[in-house]
């Protein structure tokens, strides 16, 4: 039971404490670059293909071929941003 004569301690304070935001600014930190890295591997892969397409004389083929790697890159690494989150979470329960 609280007393109501008793001033709050740091515990029982309204303000939320660091240790209760810790959590969500280390999720948002870990994915905060899930947003970059999706159009930047994308757009590495379809370059290099471009590129490659230009020496070989095959367009478009390898901008395709390019296109398509940066993408399932870019969906590699969201999913080993989850799993490395997820276990993150199992191992602080």
């Amino acid at each position: 039971m609280v007393d109501p004569l008793r001033a709050p301690g740091p515990e029982e304070d309204d303000e939320p404490s660091l240790g209760s935001w810790r959590a969500p600014l280390r999720q948002f930190a870990l994915y905060s670059h899930v947003g970059i890295m999706f159009p930047v591997a994308i757009a590495l892969g379809f370059f290099a293909g471009y590129a490659l397409d230009g020496w070989l004389g095959s367009r478009p083929w390898l901008s395709l071929l390019g296109l398509v790697m940066g993408f399932v890159a870019a969906t590699r690494n969201l999913l080993k941003t989850i799993s490395m989150d997820d276990d993150r979470n199992r191992r602080s329960e």
